[in-house]
Parts: C-alpha cells; structure tokens; sequence
C-alpha cells in the first residue's frame, strides 16, 4: 500500500489534494490536529489538519475483477472507512457547528445545514445524513443544491411509501373526528360536511356524543340545519348505534365526539366503547392542533392509538409560525395526513393534503403556504 502524509488546513482541502494524488480509490487511514508555527520568530500558531491517507493498486485490480470477492469487500470497507470519517466530522459539527464548520467539505456543510433547516425530527436527519453521505461518496463529483434536493425528496418518498394521505374518499360511510378538546373537531365536521355537500353532492348527516358541552352541541345543530341535514345526540353505545342505523341509507355519517380529559384512560376507553361499530366501515381522523407541543401530540396519539386511527388531521395552521410538529408526527407514527385548516372559514379554511403537499411543507417550498 502506498501511503502519504497530507498536511492542510481543512478537510475540503485535503480530500482534493487526496484524490488528486492517490485517486478516488484511496482511504484515509487517520487524522488529527497540529499546530503549525508561524509569524514573529515562531510567536505564533496556525491550527492544521495532518492526515494519513493510502492507496493499494492491487486492491483497486482486485476490485476491478469480478471474479474475485475479496476485492469487493475491499473497496466497500474502504468506503465504509471513509464514511466514518466524514460523520466524525458531522458529530462534531452537532456539538459545535461554528467550530466545527471549517473542518467539513463544503458539499457536506451544504447538504448537513439544509437538513437541519427543514421540518425534519432529529432521528430521521441523522437518517439522511447517512444516506447522502453514501450517495455523495458514490458521485463524487461537485454538488449542485438541485441535486441535492432531488437526493432529499427521493428519500423522503421512500419513508412515506404505503402511508395514506388524502381527504375523504367516501368508500367508507361513517367518517370519525377524535381528539382532545380544543383542537377545532366541530368546526372542522362543518368544514368538511361542506365540502361534501357542495363539491360532491353527498347527503350527509350528523351524530354527536359530545354530550358534555351544550354548546358544541348548539353548534353542530346549527350547522346541519345549513345543510338541511339530519342530527342525533348519543348518550351511550346504544344511542349511537340506533344513530348509525337510521342514518344508514345518507351518503356520508360525520361522528363529533367529546374531547375531554384524554390523560384519564377511562375517557378514552368511554369514547371508544361508545362508538364503535362492527357494521359499518369507518373512516378516523385524529385530529391535532398545530399550537400544540410535539411531546403533547405524542402522548395524545398514544392515548388513542386504540382507536384504529386512519391519518392525521392538522388544525390552526394559521396559529403557529413552525410545523416541525407535522413532519415528526408523520415520520414516527408512520401515518398520513388527512386535510389541514388554517382558520375558521367554513368551508374555506380546509386543505386536502397529499403526498406532495406534505413534502412540500418539509422542504419549505412557497407552494406549502395553504
């Protein structure tokens, strides 16, 4: 194996002059700091990087074979090195990004800071960091910030493979609102139960077991009223499902259920026992409000994780400045999203969310503005 020593002051600097004089083929082998003395006399010192490199020809033939498996193995643990390496490097740009900064390739400080400016949770940006390490090493070749976004968006597609997202897609009778109080499930009913009634042409109906709070009552009546659409008021399972059977032959079923404490089990199991049905198919969205913290989203979610919940609704995205929450609840809990509302407008507050919409959102393009 041929080895030199490079002395540089930064890391850029000294994979270009590596590639440059042992090839792209070549590994580097360690690195530390030195301090080099300049000035006055030698008064003064210049922190610098050593780093020891190498490069085996006989191993690039061997892996050039393929004939020969060992040479394979190799070349991949060559890049396995290498890619140690520059995550060191990305480890300590976490705990000093400032320090850090001037020790990283450039095309890696570029990729690292656009992930951390995005409405990423923190497990799924060491996630990518991995992976475009691994694709950057594979090109290796300079990065355009295009390029880069396509690595960002065929990635995060491949996380979101087989979750649903989408509105109401009327295969299914009974559509659910659940969630805790506050978060906007009645006014979100209306806005829904609109979109329904004038863009489909459905004939809806309304149930209720809010049975704690007059005036969501008063006002979900109100609103069926608008829509010359029939309401139930449920005080138990059976009132509930002698609601669903009467309403049977209408289009779509919008269910308001009571918010309530949802960190006492016995709330949530209560909600649970009052609607379910086994005979007609349902449709449940949690809904969350975008003013909530994400540690209160994640302890919501847990609560009525037994629930059979089908995507996420997100209200009051016109209350909040970040929607980091939106990307860490889809990525951890692996579901989708349903609509998001950013007001009170009935019907026009209402955004159906699609794939592309959520990974608009992420990656903070100006068509996310709802």
């Amino acid at each position: 194996m041929k080895v030199k020593k490079f002395t540089v002051n930064t890391m850029a600097e000294g994979l270009e002059r590596i590639r440059k004089d042992l090839g792209p083929d070549a590994m580097i082998l360690q690195t530390k700091k030195t301090k080099k003395a300049t000035g006055f006399l030698g008064l003064f010192k210049k922190e610098q990087l050593e780093i020891m490199a190498g490069f085996d020809p006989d191993v690039k033939q061997q892996a050039s074979d393929p004939q020969t498996p060992s040479g394979e193995i190799e070349n991949m643990q060559q890049i396995i090195t290498q890619l140690k390496e520059v995550k060191g490097l990305i480890k300590e740009k976490r705990d000093d990004l400032h320090i850090q900064a001037e020790t990283m390739p450039t095309d890696v400080k570029r990729m690292i800071e656009r992930l951390h400016n995005m409405e990423l949770p923190p497990f799924l940006i060491n996630e990518m960091t991995d992976h475009l390490l691994a694709r950057w090493y594979k090109e290796s070749e300079q990065l355009r910030d295009s390029k880069v976004t396509e690595w960002i968006e065929e990635y995060l597609n491949s996380k979101l493979t087989g979750l649903s997202f989408g509105g109401i897609t009327y295969n299914n009778q009974l559509i659910k609102l659940i969630g805790p109080t506050g978060v906007g499930k009645t006014t979100t009913i209306a806005k829904l139960a609109a979109e329904a009634v004038l863009k489909h042409k459905k004939q809806v109906a309304f149930i209720t077991t809010d049975t704690y709070r007059i005036a969501a009552i008063e006002q979900l009546r109100t609103y069926a009223n608008i829509f010359h659409a029939p309401i139930e008021v449920c005080y138990s399972a059976e009132d509930y499902q002698q609601a669903v059977e009467k309403f049977a032959h209408y289009d779509v079923i919008f269910i308001d259920t009571a918010g309530r404490n949802y960190r006492l089990e016995e709330n949530i199991k209560e909600l649970s026992s009052v609607t379910k049905t086994t005979d007609f198919p349902t449709e449940t969205f949690l809904v969350l409000s975008l003013t909530a913290k994400v540690e209160d989203m994640k302890e919501i979610y847990e609560q009525f994780i037994g629930m059979d919940i089908d995507r996420f609704l997100f209200t009051k995205m016109d209350e909040t400045s970040s929607l980091h929450a939106v990307g860490e609840m889809v990525f951890h809990y692996q579901k989708g999203i349903a609509y998001m509302t950013n007001g009170q407008e009935v019907p026009e507050d209402l955004q159906e969310m699609t794939k592309e919409n959520f990974l608009d959102i992420v990656l903070k393009k100006d068509s996310a503005h709802v």
